[in-house]
């Protein structure tokens, strides 16, 4: 793309016509009926496929189940871990069961590794309006909902295998490698020819019925604070101290860090963390964003604990954890969904939160398990938005020497220097993101989990591969679902996105029912308010909409077992992640009042007992 256009693309915004025609269309979308990464969540078949029960439920209980059973007392595994994602079409498979598409000319899909190369180059353009911490709440919130269970590849013997070091005919069933072309200008200097890919594990439980493959999302689909507390039984036990109801954590420089384990994340005796997610581990940022949460529920559980010294280790657990899970819902709907969707939509869909008063949208009809789509694609638009360095700042908000992402994967030894989590924290806060766009930071295309070999994975290849192994269907579908006309020319494309991402796509495809969906939502030109674009926009809102909706345990409703009192949800409703890292640091004495926003004169930097903060005295929690 020429430099011109680059910017004229940034500018432009889904023309109205669209809106309209979005608008029109919607009441059909509103009453559809419901229907990171895989690399570190290992699973074995038998685990997915023992029989599946309903579960027995107590309507009376106040807390959430720790797997998210018995959200729904009718549908008791609606949202429950280690259940089929939803899908809000039917899977688009070769066979019509579980082989991954191909053209409708018969030929094979577009190389992953050339569409990364031609379509997503490392061009960096800064969004002045977002902070990096828009995409780490993205990615924390995700990782909250979904993570995607990936089968181990072995061979004929039941030993693990690679698959690009195994000849093809020995290749199982979910070795699902992506080929890398000939001349590759980065990987061919490393003499690589082939990214390990394996298909992710199908969901054949009874009670789950289909005809076709499906995936199984190894977390509970609610937004609970799982990243926190875990999504099985299993863990949230390994994570508790049972006493005072506090979560184990590990006392270091005078603070306290997530608890640790065996394995080595790094240099010698750098052990890796514990947390509700796995995934935990994955980079220095996102192992911030989960020690912020236990510190919050630590913090919080000891001053529940000299309220109430009356309660034992397990009330002020699940006190806590409702409070906690409440806070992460408030900050997801109040501060990060009308920046990511805009005014339009988050009014259409019904997203926008009270200010007063109790919910009364919770329909037990409504199924909130993750769209396929959602996981697979949509919300993996975040990736666009990370930066080449999560550079750290000092608590005068000075930037200092921080190393590249690809130097950072599965390497806790930052964390080994007091105050860290605290200055990635003000960097996250500081620093801007990429602009949400088909451009890509080559920390992620080319050194994703890199071991310190030169080169890592492609992670743009990654999900287009993975959503090709989940039979997503293909873009023209879903502009349907989503209200838009169908597309019969790729000339109807260009009130949606530029010229030369046009010519880009036709060349790949070719034929436009070919074209799919993670590609196009990438390129598409953004709604108004919000960062993505129409298609991308619709799956999101959907999700959402079913996530709030179909919870029965939703902090805004009343009148339930586990409901706030009015005066409880008002303290509540004035939470900000601002106020959560102030409360949970040392460095950060001045922040800005929305953290998901950089500082700019809108939100200028104010003193942190400035902001308002949690108070769980006068309300009786």
């Amino acid at each position: 793309m020429r430099k011109d256009n680059l910017y004229k693309y940034k500018m432009l915004q889904l023309p109205l016509i669209n809106w309209l025609i979005l608008l029109l269309n919607a009441p059909s979308i509103f009453s559809h009926p419901s229907l990171l990464e895989d690399n570190f969540f290992h699973e074995s078949e038998s685990v997915l496929s023992r029989h599946v029960r309903q579960a027995t439920c107590n309507q009376a209980d106040r807390f959430r189940t720790v797997d998210g059973s018995c959200n729904n007392l009718k549908n008791t595994l609606w949202g429950k871990s280690r259940t089929p994602y939803n899908r809000f079409l039917p899977a688009h498979y070769r066979d019509g069961r579980d082989s991954p598409g191909r053209r409708r000319d018969g030929m094979d899909l577009p190389n992953a590794r050339e569409m990364t190369l031609r379509l997503t180059p490392d061009l960096p353009i800064e969004n002045a309006t977002l902070s990096h911490m828009f995409m780490m709440w993205g990615q924390f919130v995700g990782h909250d909902v979904t993570n995607k269970p990936r089968a181990i590849a072995r061979g004929a013997d039941r030993t693990e295998i690679k698959c690009c070091e195994t000849p093809r005919n020995q290749w199982p069933d979910n070795c699902f490698p992506v080929m890398f072309p000939q001349f590759d200008p980065f990987y061919s200097k490393f003499n690589k020819s082939c990214m390990e890919f394996t298909r992710s594990t199908p969901f054949t439980g009874q009670g789950f019925p289909s005809n076709q493959r499906q995936q199984s999302n190894g977390n509970t689909c609610y937004i609970d604070g799982s990243t926190v507390y875990g999504s099985t039984a299993t863990r949230a036990k390994l994570l508790r101290t049972f006493q005072n109801g506090l979560l184990k954590s590990t006392p270091q420089f005078g603070k306290h860090l997530l608890p640790k384990n065996a394995a080595d994340c790094g240099p010698i005796d750098v052990k890796c963390f514990e947390a509700g997610d796995i995934r935990v581990n994955m980079f220095p940022g996102l192992v911030s964003m989960h020690t912020l949460w236990m510190r919050e529920h630590n913090r919080i559980a000891t001053i529940l604990g000299q309220l109430n010294p009356h309660w034992d280790d397990e009330r002020i657990y699940q006190e806590t954890r409702l409070i906690v899970g409440a806070m992460i819902q408030h900050i997801t709907f109040k501060e990060y969904l009308p920046k990511l969707l805009g005014p339009i939509l988050i009014d259409w869909w019904g997203l926008t939160l009270q200010d007063q008063g109790f919910y009364t949208g919770y329909n037990p009809t409504v199924d909130p398990s993750i769209s396929n789509a959602f996981s697979s694609a949509a919300f993996r638009y975040g990736h666009s938005l990370v930066q080449a360095s999560f550079k750290r700042y000092t608590g005068e908000h000075t930037p200092l020497p921080s190393p590249l992402l690809g130097e950072e994967f599965f390497n806790n030894s930052a964390f080994n220097k007091p105050g860290e989590v605290d200055r990635i924290l003000l960097g996250l806060m500081n620093e801007r993101i990429r602009e949400m766009d088909n451009f890509f930071t080559s920390q992620l295309t080319n050194h994703l989990l890199d071991g310190g070999e030169g080169f890592g994975d492609d992670l743009v290849a990654t999900t287009i591969q993975r959503g090709r192994d989940h039979g997503i269907p293909p873009y023209n579908a879903w502009r349907e679902f989503c209200g838009l006309p169908r597309l019969r020319s790729f000339n109807d494309l260009r009130d949606m996105m530029s010229e030369d991402n046009i010519k880009l796509i036709e060349q790949f495809y070719g034929n436009v029912d070919d074209i799919e969906l993670y590609p196009a939502g990438l390129i598409e030109w953004h709604v108004l308010g919000g960062i993505i674009g129409p298609t991308f926009s619709c799956i999101v809102a959907q999700q959402f909409h079913n996530l709030r909706n179909g919870d029965r345990f939703w902090y805004e409703n009343g009148g339930k077992q586990a409901s706030f009192t009015m005066e409880q949800l008002n303290e509540i409703r004035g939470v900000t992640l601002a106020r959560v890292v102030c409360d949970n640091t040392d460095l950060a004495r001045t922040v800005q009042p929305m953290a998901l926003q950089p500082p700019i004169r809108s939100n200028q930097r104010v003193p942190c007992r400035s902001l308002r903060p949690l108070d769980l005295s006068c309300t009786n929690f």
